[in-house]
């Protein structure tokens, strides 16, 4: 472990004839499903062990092939910029897609990682199914040829009629020739201000026409003035997906001013617009307009004051100034609009990216932001710059670049192997941060037991936590890779409720606000498994369905707690306690009673590896419980959910009647 702002590492150097005779990182074992489909999409587990003294880098590639070499047939691949640690193993999910023209037969899955060195693989037998009709049956006989009927008499043919004198024709003038027709052009169109459908919550935010692929955010930040400063950018990689050519497209921005847009490098006709419902737009007319299914970028440069809004439920959310004097900074929380006041974004949960970070400060500070620390660099100015990089795609919510007077930690967790960055703000006494310190040292064993019950490793390649002191945020959030607390204090059932969301929310991520319930619902069923199973809780997932599975008292609208289903909420009611987080946590215990505790855990599993760092909410959820449940029971299942997430009462289906 490594504090910042006290150490310094000194590493030596190997002799190049000991360096040589060093074993190499090696690739060990490949887990995935032995069933493949064309065109589907799947979750492959390369485990690489590193048996070097340093952390590693490389590259995993998957391929399918008819023997256990690679194959030609791409499955998938992914960098690995966070790296290995040293003399550790891990297993590494890489999203593998199957083409569509893969053919029915025996293959391997041959998984190869590149890297400290050499380049070895590991393989697995599976099969290529394709689903249809059994074999044809033999051709049946024949029948007879029935006989061809008589031809009729042809009739006798009438006399002609005498023909009638033909009138003069007047003089016909010339007719000019005709031109040839010209090519049709190109066709080009607006990408729409919203996402299509309109999200049902924030229907003016986000936008259609493309789908943002990576971004590359480059902040120079004076924590002193909270003013981005020169040299502050943004650039998006996407795609067009219009379905025509594109000649105007927007973004969601709401902070400080714009100066320059470009689109592939050429200046651009930008402006902004405001509305109603949280409708901030940067609208952007390329000098040259994007052809249908391009790949292009927009690189847009900004800077003044940092800001945030306040969303509807009176939270505020976004750059969140720490102005406490000696210790000013940012503490960066999102959920769920606030990312478009620092960075001009499609801020819908639907649009996920990768995104690289490069945050310039002051050295007396410390700038953290998702994914790993690929470098720290020394400017020779009194700032230093933190690039970090998250290499598996991420909504733009889950995104952070928080700035703080901290104490800076970097470890490695003893049971998973994964690095852990954590940033505690040094406005805390030393028994505060012994207390904090304490809890989240166990933040490894955590995942190591939340990634055994849900049957899948931990989806991403670090894990960390910002614990900083900011009033009028009464919330912890989520960050990918990266939780934050902006309190004195850290509790180890809240810890365990926001790593489940790594998965769930995360990983995972529901495309519209509609299905927060999916992601809080989960996170609170996890905490009470966690807290009984390795916290000493007495509140297991059962005593708390019996507990809140009551009348709620009242009439709608008005204090019963039924009133408000999951998917009814709000702006204002998006989190409220128990029609986002109790009641979808009680729906999934009784959704664990009635199907059982082996199918049950399928459910979980299944859920993870389909949809690992994608998009799926409601309907996938219910499709995916009726197959694990055998598809024996679809219209009860129709029923329950309707109850359970639509209606306004409490439910009637529960585990005694299913």
């Amino acid at each position: 472990m490594a504090v910042v702002s006290l150490l310094f590492c000194l590493c030596g150097c190997l002799s190049i004839d000991a360096a040589s005779a060093a074993p190499k990182p090696k690739a060990v074992k490949v887990t995935a499903t032995g069933k493949l489909s064309p065109g589907s999409q799947y979750v492959v587990a390369t485990k690489v062990r590193n048996p070097l003294a340093k952390r590693i880098k490389g590259k995993v590639s998957i391929s399918l092939s008819k023997n256990r070499k690679p194959g030609s047939m791409a499955l998938g691949g992914r960098r690995i910029t966070g790296g290995l640690p040293a003399r550790s193993s891990k297993s590494l999910l890489t999203t593998a897609k199957v083409k569509k023209s893969a053919k029915a037969g025996k293959y391997f899955i041959v998984a190869c990682f590149k890297g400290g060195g050499g380049r070895t693989c590991a393989a697995k037998a599976a099969r290529v199914l394709h689903s249809g009709h059994g074999p044809t049956g033999p051709t049946g006989a024949t029948g007879d040829t029935g006989a061809t009927g008589d031809t009729g008499a042809t009739g006798d043919t009438g006399p002609v009629g005498p023909t009638g004198d033909t009138g003069a024709t007047g003089d016909t003038g010339t007719t000019g020739s005709t031109g040839s027709t010209g090519a049709t052009g190109p066709v080009y169109g607006v990408g729409a201000q919203t996402v299509t459908p309109p999200d049902p919550v924030y229907p003016e935010v986000g936008n259609s026409g493309y789908d943002a692929q990576h971004y590359a955010i480059t902040l120079n930040y004076d924590y002193v003035t909270n003013d981005f400063l020169a040299g502050t950018n943004t650039v998006m990689t996407a795609k067009n997906t219009q379905g025509t050519g594109l000649f105007q497209f927007s973004m969601d921005y709401a902070g400080p001013e714009v100066s320059d847009v470009k689109v592939d490098g050429v200046e651009a006709d930008y402006w902004r617009e405001t509305g109603p419902d949280y409708k901030n737009k940067l609208v952007i007319e390329p000098a040259t307009k994007i052809r249908r299914d391009a790949t292009f970028t927009v690189a847009v440069s900004y800077a003044g004051p940092g800001v945030s809004i306040v969303d509807p439920d009176d939270t505020p959310e976004g750059w969140l100034r720490v102005s406490t004097p000696g210790y000013e900074g940012s503490f960066v929380v999102n959920e769920p609009i606030g990312s478009m006041t620092w960075f001009p974004n499609n801020n819908t949960p639907s649009d996920k990216a990768t995104f690289e970070f490069h945050n310039t400060v002051s050295t007396d500070r410390i700038a953290v932001a998702n994914g790993e620390l690929d470098s720290r660099v020394d400017n020779g100015d009194g700032t230093w710059t933190w690039n970090w990089s998250m290499d598996y795609p991420m909504a733009t919510y889950l995104s952070t670049s928080s700035v703080g007077n901290y104490e800076y930690t970097e470890s490695t967790g003893a049971t998973t192997g994964l690095p852990l960055y954590n940033a505690i703000s040094n406005n805390n006494t030393t028994e505060q941060k012994e207390a904090i310190n304490t809890t989240l040292a166990r933040e490894d064993a955590i995942i190591a037991s939340l990634q055994t019950k849900f049957g899948v490793p931990y989806p991403f390649d670090s894990a960390g936590a910002v614990v900083d002191q900011l009033s009028g945020v009464g919330y912890v959030l989520e960050v990918q890779s990266k939780i934050h607390f902006p309190t004195r204090s850290v509790g180890a059932g809240t810890l365990a409720h926001e790593t489940t969301h790594q998965w769930f929310g995360d990983s995972v991520t529901g495309p519209t606000w509609h299905d927060l319930w999916l992601h809080e619902g989960w996170a609170t069923w996890a905490a009470w498994w966690w807290g009984t199973a390795e916290n000493g809780s007495t509140t297991t997932p059962a005593t708390a369905f019996a507990t809140n599975y009551t009348e709620g008292g009242g009439t709608c609208p008005g204090a019963n707690k039924w009133c408000t289903p999951p998917t009814g909420v709000d702006g204002a009611s998006l989190f409220d306690g128990f029609p986002t987080y109790t009641r979808p946590g009680i729906m999934f215990e009784a959704q664990h009673q009635i199907m059982g505790e082996t199918a049950f855990q399928n459910l979980i599993t299944q859920w993870q590896t389909r949809y690992a760092y994608g998009n799926a909410g409601r309907a996938q959820w219910i499709a995916l419980t009726k197959e694990m449940d055998g598809h024996t029971r679809d219209a009860r299942w129709d029923e329950f959910f309707s109850q359970w997430l639509d209606g306004s009462t409490m439910p009637t289906i529960n585990p005694s009647n299913f």
